[in-house]
């Protein structure tokens, strides 16, 4: 009777992505990996790992995604088809040019925070647009609420790109953005021994391709904190 059931499941799991695909609607997911998608129409699109677009092909309509992004559109092959991107009530708009989006903020790891969506825009123009804002970012960065665009950032356009060469690399960061990405690049659950989980690390190098507790060891030179590794997927994070 199991056997039975297992295998009507797997019937109507490919029922179902028999018919997403009848339907035109593509999910490209990078699970977790680091994942090129070339999406067509001149769109070369960098998946950071755990992020997701939904979108329909050929179509002009908004892909929803979430994580973290590098696109690259190429308007002599774009045929005048735009790339739009949805992020839960934000949406972002290119034609020609180069930019990263890092919207991993907008879904969870700012704890409680507004929810976040960073940009940055190294080629040609973004448009944004959301609640409150309808604005054109060009060569800059800025940060994304819900209904307001903020060029007062506390990072590098710069720091949103080293990820495509697997390196997470940033001048500062909170210990809880921090944490995350060590959750989604070597699947580590960090427990942090500290009452504020908005204390900054600075000057963070961390490679994705080499071990990591040599790499949390030398963290440990330029900041106050301590790295300690139980196990291949544990780590506590405290003050000296």
């Amino acid at each position: 009777m199991k056997r039975m059931k297992f295998i009507m499941l797997l019937i109507c799991v490919a029922f179902t992505s028999c018919l997403k695909i009848l339907e035109g609607e593509t999910l490209e997911c990078s699970g977790p990996y680091i994942k090129t998608c070339h999406l067509g129409m001149g769109v070369n699109a960098t998946l950071n790992t755990y992020s997701c677009m939904r979108y329909k092909s050929p179509s002009t309509d908004a892909m929803a995604f979430n994580g973290e992004g590098a696109f690259m559109i190429a308007q002599e092959s774009a045929e005048g088809v735009t790339l739009q991107l949805a992020i839960d009530g934000i949406k972002l708009t290119c034609a020609d040019g180069e930019f990263y989006v890092n919207a991993y903020g907008a879904y969870g790891w700012n704890l409680g925070k507004p929810a976040e969506v960073r940009l940055a825009v190294f080629k040609g123009k973004v448009r944004v647009q959301n609640a409150g804002v309808d604005t054109t970012i060009a060569d800059g960065a800025v940060a994304i609420f819900n209904d307001s665009v903020s060029t007062a950032i506390n990072w590098q356009p710069k720091e949103l790109t080293y990820w495509v060469n697997q390196l997470y690399k940033v001048e500062q960061v909170p210990i809880y953005e921090f944490k995350a990405m060590l959750n989604r690049w070597f699947d580590v659950k960090a427990g942090v021994l500290s009452q504020n989980a908005d204390s900054m690390l600075y000057n963070v190098r961390i490679q994705r391709d080499l071990p990591l507790a040599p790499q949390l060891k030398a963290l440990e030179e330029n900041n106050d904190y301590l790295f300690t590794v139980f196990s291949a997927d544990s780590i506590t994070i405290r003050h000296k």
